[in-house]
């Protein structure tokens, strides 16, 4: 818990008007963020936090100058901090940073998560973003990258990958060879898988699998082998064309004992091999003038907010967001009059509410955390927000009682 700066009744209550950045850093109000900056350090000393949301029961409580001021506070250190809008009903920190119009969250992850892959450049977009696009779009179909003699597709099924063949590597002599040089197969058997793959334009392993010339376990092994080499391949490519069909797949069988979301993980390095994705968000990100403190407006007010912040594609977004900064504030609508903030909730490591003194309803405050601990959402502190130093003891009490 954090008391900060009261303010007088003469005082202009627009969001923004006390920021610090214009306020003396010696001034209390100035400490009490420091103070807090300090005890969310050591609520994450066994599990370290590195994204907050901030919220409050109703509006007007100050969670917007709160969450801009302890980002200020936070980048101050030296850490890389973002703040982002997540609230899609009245985006006061977009206000306040003059981002109104500008591309934001909801851009991210409506319009770039969204984007159709057909046809391309693989200037303009990397094998990582199309991979990335088309599994979490749930797609199904083929995936061709063409990059000068080389030529690599992908089998998709509901976004998830099932084959990738180096087609210009790939020969069935490729698959062959090795097993007649490891004497699984011999010469005989090997030209007679030839020849009815000439005729009848069955895959090699389906042919070798069907003719008994070769285990499940052995082969989908060896398919292991050539669909890893033609992910490494397509992770390398940075020119050339792309395109994807949705016509669907064909019947694959046997396909490579492979998981292909580990071998992702080792080819492509997440965000930074993102290309199509990471120049939208840095068209997006607003650096301020405070060395190392960006925002992220709200984007579009859609007409759906609690369906754009319950949706995967605003978790993947905050993912890739994360890979990109030290520490994260999200902003977001109060909790009682919409569901957003619970929504958002668990794309943070925990939550910090806002209460005003004076103005703040205790049996409001009560019914906020209790929302919180039955969803299993963690708390990490309370700030209450204009509080003079003549009733900070009765504010004490006040928070002892909706605590326990």
């Amino acid at each position: 818990m954090i008391f900060s700066r009261g303010r007088s009744k003469k005082e202009n209550r627009t969001p923004g008007r006390n920021i610090l950045s214009a306020i003396s850093p010696e001034s209390a109000y100035a400490e009490a963020f420091r103070t807090l900056r300090t005890n969310l350090h050591f609520s994450g000393i066994d599990n370290p936090v590195s994204s907050i949301m901030i919220t409050s029961a109703l509006q007007s409580e100050g969670k917007t100058n709160t969450a801009v001021n302890l980002g200020y506070t936070i980048a101050k250190t030296g850490k890389k901090v973002l703040l982002v809008d997540a609230d899609l009903r009245k985006p006061l920190l977009t206000d306040i940073f003059n981002l109104r119009g500008n591309p934001g969250l909801t851009d991210l992850v409506v319009d770039t998560l969204d984007k159709p892959v057909l046809t391309g450049d693989l200037g303009e977009y990397s094998p990582g973003d199309l991979i990335f696009l088309i599994r979490h779009q749930n797609l199904t179909g083929t995936l061709r990258l063409v990059s000068g003699e080389n030529e690599i597709t992908f089998y998709f099924r509901d976004g998830t990958t099932i084959d990738a063949v180096w087609n210009t590597r790939s020969s069935d002599d490729a698959l062959l060879q090795p097993l007649v040089a490891e004497k699984i197969l011999d010469n005989a058997q090997a030209e007679a898988a030839r020849r009815r793959r000439k005729k009848t334009g069955q895959r090699m392993g389906h042919i070798l699998l069907t003719m008994g010339l070769i285990t499940r376990p052995d082969l989908e092994k060896k398919l292991a082998i050539h669909a890893a080499e033609a992910v490494r391949m397509a992770s390398a490519i940075s020119k050339g064309t792309f395109s994807f069909s949705g016509a669907g797949t064909p019947e694959m069988s046997p396909l490579p004992a492979l998981n292909f979301d580990i071998l992702y993980g080792e080819s492509f390095k997440k965000a930074e091999d993102l290309v199509f994705i990471n120049q939208a968000i840095d068209t997006a990100l607003h650096k301020t003038k405070t060395a190392n403190l960006w925002v992220l407006g709200s984007g579009k007010i859609p007409p759906n907010p609690s369906e754009i912040i319950n949706s995967d594609r605003t978790g993947l977004m905050a993912d890739l967001l994360k890979q990109k900064f030290d520490f994260i504030i999200f902003d977001t609508s109060p909790v009682l009059p919409a569901s957003d903030a619970m929504l958002m909730a668990p794309r943070a490591d925990g939550t910090i509410i806002v209460v005003r003194s004076g103005h703040s309803n205790k049996k409001l405050v009560k019914r906020v955390t209790t929302r919180f601990k039955q969803s299993n959402l963690l708390i990490l502190g309370v700030v209450l927000n204009r509080v003079t130093e003549k009733n900070q003891d009765y504010y004490y009490r006040y928070y002892r009682e909706y605590k326990n």
